[in-house]
């Protein structure tokens, strides 16, 4: 009967070790769930933070884009004149040299 005893008991302890052992790793699966959604979280927030610097980056790159065509534009508009003040001053200095030479 002893040994009858000494195996109920065994058994026992072992089924104690196996609840111990399950409540072990439920726990230790809940902490590592929870781990995984603070990492998801975390990267779901930081995904929407790049996605929003992109969008700034973009939007500021057109709105480089546009200024800088327009200060070409401007560029051109601006020698455009020039070179008809320069051309008008060169047929005005051939006049008068002409002039001067009596031609």
């Amino acid at each position: 009967m002893t040994r009858e005893l000494r195996s109920a008991d065994e058994v026992i302890q072992l089924r104690r070790t196996i609840v111990a052992m399950r409540s072990e790793l439920e726990a230790a699966r809940a902490n590592q769930q929870e781990a995984v959604q603070r990492v998801v979280t975390a990267s779901r927030s930081e995904i929407m933070e790049l996605r929003e610097t992109i969008q700034a980056l973009r939007e500021e790159l057109e709105k480089e884009r546009v200024n800088h065509a327009q200060e070409q534009q401007e560029i051109r508009q601006v020698s455009s004149g020039e070179q008809q003040q320069l051309q008008q001053m060169i047929v005005a200095l051939r006049q008068q040299l002409e002039a001067a030479l009596g031609r």
